[in-house]
């Protein structure tokens, strides 16, 4: 609003303290800290249009990389990705895949500065090594302080890399530039080849930069064709690179991901929808086109599932009752059912960000329930490459025991208690070749947000609803006692109340 607008030096103090914004209830920080960036958004596209400045997006983009909170970190992805070109011109450089694609050791060696640090302490020959390691005033021995800063600048490049998959298929539908080269097409399509490298002479791209570009996929196509930055010509070009990208990848979460976004392109939508190819179709016969796979090449089953839900979306032009825009904002909120009958509101975007997990019809929730347990034992772990390396375990097309056969490893009673029993793998089945059981601890900070009560005593609620001639399980719950699932879902309840309750 000023004459001479003062929003980068702002912007700079957000950054500079940032990390050390604190508050006693995580929940609260993190719904102030989303309302902030949504006002931090506005900011930058009032500057922008005025012209006097250019707007504080690299900032912005940088408190993305400090920011813990997935869902944080989310909320400012989306403000990025409406900036549009100011926004695809500031922080182009790094959005390109470099030619060396950027991939988590699998390993970690020790630090170099481990070794300097050491090497220029004027240790006397008497010390003793526990003075050495004696704790500073913070409470951290100095190899300890070290340890967390390596860790914590790995965590930043990962949400560096990842706030740069999720932003380019929303500037692609926010930018005014035309198809050539240095633009966000170029690069989509750099990123979406490295998805199998076979053809594209590189590494390829590791499975989190994957999920992360999938998601990026379904963020865009979650515009309609009322929103501001669903240009007709964006959108089929991001529709033939979710299909490219579909039919490379193989991993479970990823096809998942791509098969809700052209779900969601594929929904008539006014003027939007003319001339489409898949308007009139079989749905069902289109779904299965975009999901082949070659001969012998099995489909996990919460691809099936969602296959399945997809067509009803189709079917019945209700995207909310069977898909969902993010596992953690949909399971953050419970949600309002429409009335009965009445009028669907139009909004900007197919599924707006308020709605929960009650829109969803009872099978979309067994899915989102289980998709939800095993990212949240995969995704388990303080190092990135940890997480990336359990991740790989999942990448097979069946499921563990504990989700199709037997939840008793699951154990999600555990409380907060780092020891080797709650490591993942010390409580797996002799037949699990998956390592990932018992459940994390309650009171870990997880990658995404505990399951409340009411989302698993709504669980419970439905295995115990019996129709004649029908079973209450899903279908990849077949094979699971329905008296042991009931069991499993009281006791997440439980856990989740004494999380709550700080217990």
């Amino acid at each position: 609003m000023d004459a001479e607008p003062q929003q980068h030096r702002i912007a700079m103090e957000l950054t500079t303290s940032w990390p050390d914004l604190r508050a006693r209830d995580p929940h609260t920080l993190s719904v102030t800290k989303t309302l902030l960036v949504s006002r931090f958004g506005e900011a930058l596209r009032a500057v922008d249009r005025g012209r006097s400045v250019h707007p504080a997006y690299t900032e912005l983009f940088e408190i993305g990389r400090l920011e813990p909170s997935y869902a944080v970190r989310v909320a400012i992805a989306q403000e990025i990705g409406a900036g549009g070109d100011s926004a695809f011109e500031l922080l182009q450089a790094r959005l390109r895949l470099p030619e060396t694609v950027r991939q988590r050791p699998m390993e970690r060696t020790r630090d170099w500065r481990l070794d300097l640090w050491e090497s220029q302490q004027p240790w006397e020959a008497g010390d003793r090594r526990e003075d050495r390691d004696a704790p500073a005033p913070d409470g951290l021995a100095p190899l300890q302080r070290l340890e967390e800063e390596e860790r914590e600048e790995e965590e930043r490049e990962w949400r560096d890399d990842t706030l740069c998959a999720w932003l380019i298929p929303l500037l692609v539908g926010s930018v005014t530039l035309r198809r050539h080269r240095d633009t966000p097409y170029e690069i989509l399509a750099s990123w979406v080849q490295r998805v199998d490298a076979q053809d594209a002479g590189g590494p390829a791209l590791d499975l989190t930069l994957e999920v992360a570009l999938a998601q990026g996929f379904k963020f865009a196509a979650n515009r309609r064709a009322r929103h501001r930055h669903a240009r007709a010509q964006a959108r089929e070009y991001l529709s033939e690179q979710a299909w490219d990208m579909l039919r490379r990848s193989r991993f479970w979460f990823t096809r998942l991901t791509l098969l809700h976004a052209l779900t969601l392109w594929e929904l008539p939508d006014g003027e939007a929808s003319a001339g489409r190819t898949g308007a009139g179709t079989d749905p069902a016969q289109l779904v299965r086109q975009w999901l082949a796979l070659p001969a012998g090449e099995a489909q996990h089953p919460f691809v099936d599932a969602a296959a399945e839900l997809c067509v009803w979306a189709l079917l019945t032009g209700r995207p909310e009752r069977y898909l969902w825009i993010d596992e953690s904002g949909v399971i953050a909120q419970v949600g309002s059912q429409p009335a009965e009958g009445g009028e669907v509101r139009k909004h900007q975007l197919w599924i707006p960000p308020s709605t929960g997990w009650s829109t969803l019809h009872p099978r979309a929730q067994q899915l989102l329930a289980d998709v939800l347990l095993l990212l949240n034992l995969a995704e388990r772990g303080d190092w990135p490459a940890d997480r990336l390396q359990r991740l790989r375990r999942t990448d097979r097309p069946d499921l563990p025991p504990c989700l199709s056969r037997d939840r008793r490893p699951l154990d999600p009673g555990r409380a907060l208690v780092r020891t080797a029993a709650s490591h993942a793998g010390s409580n797996c089945r002799d037949d699990c070749a998956f390592g990932l059981c018992p459940y994390p601890p309650s009171g870990l900070n997880g990658q995404r947000p505990e399951l409340s009560e009411a989302f698993c005593r709504a669980q419970f609620t439905l295995l115990s609803h019996t129709r004649p001639f029908a079973r209450p399980q899903a279908p990849w719950q077949q094979r699971t006692d329905l008296a042991e699932l009931r069991l499993f879902w009281e006791r997440m309840s439980k856990r989740s109340r004494g999380a709550h309750r700080g217990g």
